[in-house]
């Protein structure tokens, strides 16, 4: 008896306390659901599973990015995308910067400015976009890389993902072409 009595005043307790303040979900912007160790859900990565579905379903197997989305889209596209940091001081598992560079057609993803504050509270840093390390480090931009692809007469599509912006080049662009192009 005693045992059926601690359980129903557990259950009670358990669900009373969803409804009090450390355990409901908190909303960081209303676009964006914020997980935190107190939420009832799962996926901390919001943003980045978008776009790794969104690469996936339009064939980008390789691409540059920053270095606080570039590894976590790899794991939440389970391996179909490699991604990896465009500045060299950011690599951190060289093997898979290489094989970007070896790719025909990597893509460069970016933050769209409008939806910066959104992104950096996801992510938990301002330096959102390619070979940026601080925030206040000059980082390399959507409007740079279609110059630099204009300049060189490539190609290139843009497409959205939720605050990302893709470049896609129809050939070959690497971080050691661009950044040194504007003095990064």
């Amino acid at each position: 008896m005693a045992g059926l009595v601690l359980i129903g005043a557990l259950g009670l307790t358990l669900v009373a306390a969803r409804g009090q303040p450390p355990y409901k979900r908190q909303l960081a912007f209303p676009a964006v659901e914020r997980t935190s160790w107190l939420s009832w859900h799962t996926n901390s990565n919001n943003l980045p599973t978008a776009l790794a579905d969104s690469l996936v379903r339009w064939h980008v197997r390789y691409a540059f990015s920053n270095y606080w989305l570039g590894y976590d889209v790899g794991f939440l596209s389970d391996g179909r995308v490699t991604v990896s940091p465009a500045g060299p001081e950011l690599i951190r598992y060289p093997p898979y910067y290489r094989a970007i560079a070896a790719s025909p057609t990597p893509a460069w993803i970016f933050v769209s400015p409008a939806r910066a504050e959104e992104t950096a509270a996801e992510a938990g840093t301002t330096a959102l976009d390619p070979s940026c390390l601080a925030p206040d480090q000059q980082c390399l931009l959507v409007p740079e890389i279609v110059q630099w692809c204009k300049v060189h007469h490539i190609g290139y599509t843009i497409r959205y993902s939720g605050p990302y912006i893709v470049v896609i080049p129809s050939q070959r662009v690497l971080p050691t072409q661009v950044l040194p192009f504007f003095g990064m």
